[in-house]
């Protein structure tokens, strides 16, 4: 449902502002509450039923989700109003994020647990794969709020399903006479002393600072300044990036075992800034698909490593916190979504994105360079 809202937030930004700046500010303006209520989120998964309050959380997408597009219909959207719906869903989703990752260990195996997250990603792919394009073509002809209206209802079925989800109970984690703040900061001292976590977690943050708001997040610039693709355009890029997810996790998910996943991680997130560089020099949309597959391969297939190899090293009762300090790492492509759409409004998008690829080289190098422990990681 998230890659349906990211095509009409884009849509409905650039369309009503005509900003670079505003809408990369737009597509990342979700990520910020990842940086205040992860934490959140992470206790309540360590406290909390994880099935019970994922189905609390998508129950209230739907009805944000409602709310907006009645505002969208009635012609009154305002560049405040996106704003808005977009902090309110950032907000949602940063609470429910590492209860959805921490809930796989209680109800797969751990020899499988690979394959989980590849299948996750597989079916995340697939949708973002095939509701990008639907949504474009959706709101070309029947409009962004009806089209907002069909996210409301999936969000609705999503909560249902999850809440017939039953935990064993040995795997159900206790409250305990902590506050949230100990807990978090006891969750933050183990993976800042973690020699493996540590450089995960910071390569990740930079993959969110530099890569996504660059090329997830000019998306729309580029279907309406670069190749002039209009919203079905939109949607078509947007589709590729779920092609790209989705044929990673096809990959991994044939692989029981992985070795050496520091390295294989690394690799991955240098295929994306390569294939972000090549995007940006693309001279048709026709070119720059096939590249846009490939940079969701390496970051898509990055981010699936990434989890299973967090919820292998955290332990269970550790497991909703270690996620939370990972995802606060999202929270920071509003940062490069500042700076380098700033770029993007002065450059250009195609400048911008390039300028974000090479830091992401730089930051790459130093911490494989700095976290040796990283390349003896299986």
């Amino acid at each position: 449902m998230q890659w349906l809202q990211q095509v009409v937030v884009g849509w409905l930004t650039y369309d009503v502002s005509r900003s670079p700046l505003l809408t990369v500010l737009a597509m990342g303006l979700g990520t910020l509450p990842y940086l205040l209520t992860a934490p959140i989120g992470g206790v309540l998964a360590d406290r909390l039923d994880r099935s019970r309050l994922l189905a609390a959380v998508f129950a209230s997408k739907a009805l944000v989700f409602t709310v907006f597009s009645l505002v969208v219909i009635s012609d009154r959207v305002e560049v405040w109003h996106i704003f808005t719906f977009v902090l309110a869903m950032g907000l949602l989703q940063s609470l429910a994020f590492p209860a959805r990752q921490s809930i796989l260990p209680s109800i797969v195996p751990r020899d499988y647990l690979m394959n989980a997250f590849a299948l996750t990603l597989l079916t995340s792919g697939t949708l973002q794969f095939a509701l990008p394009a639907v949504a474009g073509v959706s709101i070309a002809f029947q409009g962004p709020g009806a089209t907002l209206l069909v996210g409301a209802v999936m969000y609705l079925t999503a909560a249902i399903a999850v809440a017939t989800i039953r935990l064993p109970v040995a795997d159900k984690v206790q409250a305990r006479p902590t506050s949230f703040v100990s807990d978090f900061v006891e969750g933050t001292r183990y993976v800042m002393s973690d020699p493996v976590l540590l450089p995960i977690l910071l390569m990740s943050a930079a993959a969110y600072v530099f890569i996504v708001p660059t090329v997830h997040g000019l998306l729309p610039v580029y279907a309406s300044e670069v190749f002039d693709v209009g919203p079905v355009g939109l949607g078509l890029m947007g589709s590729a990036l779920g092609l790209g997810a989705a044929l990673g996790a096809v990959t991994l998910a044939s692989v029981q075992t992985l070795r050496h996943k520091g390295r294989f991680m690394i690799g991955l997130l240098a295929l994306s800034l390569a294939a972000a560089m090549a995007f940006s020099q693309s001279a048709s949309l026709a070119v720059a698909l096939p590249l846009i597959v490939l940079v969701n391969v390496g970051f898509g297939s990055f981010t699936m490593v990434r989890s299973t190899s967090i919820q292998l090293i955290a332990p269970n009762a550790m497991r909703g916190r270690a996620v939370a300090v990972n995802a606060m790492g999202s929270g920071l492509s509003l940062i490069g979504g500042l700076a380098l759409g700033g770029a993007a409004q002065l450059l250009g998008a195609p400048h911008a994105t390039l300028i974000g690829a090479a830091f992401m080289a730089l930051a790459l190098l130093l911490i494989a360079y700095k976290f040796r422990e990283m390349w003896r990681f299986d």
